[in-house]
């Protein structure tokens, strides 16, 4: 554990009898330092909060994180997506129409080419 020079209030480790950066002697009680009871860190907790929103609202000014920017920016790439997707479905099915109506045609056209292939073999 570290004590705190009285003079420079650097934190010092217990085996030095002299602090390091101001050469003064440092002292110790034998007895162990209690540690604050869980209420009392929960007052300073609540007191440095309060103080933080203080400071906060008192300059006016608020936290962003950049993740603010890259949820916008992949809510517009979502969007533009989205769109593309209905634009894509759009023009399937127009495909599909446009592939039956050529496959009839198609069957129509063979047909005719049928009709024509007997009326010649029916002439000669």
């Amino acid at each position: 554990m570290k004590i705190k020079c009285s003079q420079c209030d650097v934190y010092v480790d217990r085996n030095y009898k002299l602090c390091p950066y101001c050469s003064n002697r440092v002292n110790y009680s034998s007895k162990e330092e209690e540690s604050p009871s869980t209420e009392v860190m929960e007052q300073q907790i609540k007191e440095s909060k309060d103080q933080a929103t203080e400071v906060v609202e008192s300059k006016k000014t608020r936290y962003k994180t950049q993740q603010d920017i890259f949820v916008k920016v992949g809510e517009k790439i979502v969007f533009v997506y989205g769109n593309i997707v209905k634009q894509i479905k759009a023009i399937i099915p127009d495909r599909k129409e446009n592939t039956e109506d050529k496959k009839q045609i198609e069957l129509q056209i063979r047909k005719d080419k049928k009709k024509k292939t007997k009326k010649k073999s029916k002439r000669r």
